[in-house]
């Protein structure tokens, strides 16, 4: 008798996938000048049929806003551990670009059916009239992926993945509105104490 199963399909090599994850803010906000780390984008990275190291991550940034930023930095989150991957604080081409992240001393490593997050911390630079002080108020910040922007490698293949077998569709951050410190007000001493 003839008899029936599952069917098994057979690849050479995997795939991996990133999208904006759930956790990702969900509205543009304000970041201060001058701030550190602050958590401005989350991406879930899903790999499939093979564990994917990550050669190299772009992150494409609207023209001229770079001048507001001094750092990003790249974390990786699996189960209860996160780790800084890597930080960059020069933007070439309007890119922020995390590169030979599979050299590093701990690689970025997308581990086949495990779900990874990646975060992106900004830190702005200051707006004032010091040789540092570059950021310019008003400027508005986002971080955009697609798969032409991301390198990365078949772990048990050892094939490079080609934009094909990379997804990253709509992966775009929420704006981050670049403005001067907050305005502090203090009373004069001729006021009523109870002001």
């Amino acid at each position: 008798p003839a008899m029936t199963g599952r069917t098994v399909s057979l690849v050479d090599h995997g795939t991996v996938k990133f999208t904006v994850d759930s956790s990702s803010m969900t509205a543009d906000h304000i970041v201060m000048s001058g701030a550190s780390d602050v958590e401005v984008f989350k991406i879930k990275a899903d790999a499939s049929d093979e564990t994917v190291p990550v050669k190299t991550l772009k992150f494409n940034l609207p023209n001229t806003v770079s001048r507001s930023i001094a750092k990003v930095s790249l974390y990786q989150t699996e189960g209860s551990t996160t780790r800084l991957v890597q930080e960059k604080t020069t933007f070439a081409s309007n890119q922020v670009v995390f590169e030979n992240l599979n050299t590093l001393s701990q690689p970025l490593v997308i581990n086949k059916d495990t779900d990874s997050i990646l975060t992106l911390k900004l830190s702005t630079s200051n707006i004032g009239t010091g040789a540092n002080d570059t950021a310019v108020s008003g400027d508005q910040i986002t971080f955009t992926m697609t798969n032409a922007l991301v390198e990365a490698l078949g772990y048990s293949s050892n094939k490079d993945l080609t934009s094909s077998d990379i997804t990253a569709t709509s992966v775009v951050s929420k704006k981050q509105y670049v403005y001067a410190n907050r305005l502090v007000a203090t009373k004069t001493a001729d006021q009523p104490s109870n002001l």
